[in-house]
């Protein structure tokens, strides 16, 4: 899971324009405060399950993740449909 998403990380950051990247590494940010939190509960909690460990570990940083993850989206459309968007005819 994270090699698949620092895969697309990747791809956003090189081929998004500057104000996407910024929006990516807003998400990023996040996502790096999960693995402390996450190796915390793995050792405050080893025999609970990585799925409720995960779950608990992330609930403090959904909103937070939501909102960055849905800018980041919205700056992607605003890439994707410059010009088009502009000039319908």
């Amino acid at each position: 899971m994270v090699s698949q998403y620092n895969h697309l990380l990747s791809g956003v950051l090189i081929f998004g324009p500057p104000f996407v990247r910024t929006g990516a590494y807003a998400v990023n940010a996040v996502y790096r405060e999960i693995w402390p939190i996450l190796a915390k509960e793995k050792e405050d909690h080893p025999d609970k399950p990585h799925e409720k460990r995960w779950r608990d570990a992330t609930a403090g940083l959904q909103d937070e993740f939501v909102d960055r993850g849905a800018t980041l989206v919205q700056l992607m459309h605003e890439d994707v449909t410059r010009g088009i968007t502009d000039n319908p005819s």
